[in-house]
């Protein structure tokens, strides 16, 4: 009986590594970037049901880059990179140019396509972002 089982759980074993072979778990990484290029300072703060989760400060110029590994078969959806690293999904964004305008909408929003360059998986905020932005007579946030 214990001969049995032995053979069976060796046997199970050599069926999962042959099936799983090099490729078992492999991953690929994904960088995801914003790029501030809209000549004001930038807030970028992320809620989840109304509920602050991430802010991400950017100069004129400056970039923010972050890393993601998907398992092969899985997708990294770009918007991740405004999320929490261990909160829940995001639903909405509020960019905040200077404290003088603002732009918010929900992730499932077109506009995101709009600032979104899949070529280099970048996020870029331009001056044109900002002069279509709300004016909020410096009292945005």
């Amino acid at each position: 009986m214990k001969i049995k089982f032995i053979r069976n759980s060796i046997g199970l074993l050599l069926l999962g590594t042959l099936l799983c072979a090099t490729d078992c778990g492999s991953s690929e990484s994904v960088v995801l970037t914003i790029k501030n290029e809209s000549g004001k300072p930038i807030k970028i703060k992320s809620y989840k049901d109304k509920i602050l989760q991430k802010t991400i400060d950017l100069r004129i110029k400056e970039e923010y880059s972050k890393t993601y590994y998907s398992i092969r078969g899985s997708t990294v959806l770009p918007h991740e990179i405004f999320g929490a690293d261990s909160g829940p999904i995001i639903d909405s964004l509020i960019i905040v140019y200077d404290n003088y305008k603002k732009k918010s909408w929900k992730i499932k929003d077109d506009y995101l396509l709009d600032v979104f360059d899949s070529s280099t998986n970048s996020f870029v905020f331009k001056v044109e972002d900002y002069e279509n932005a709300v004016d909020c007579n410096g009292a945005c946030e």
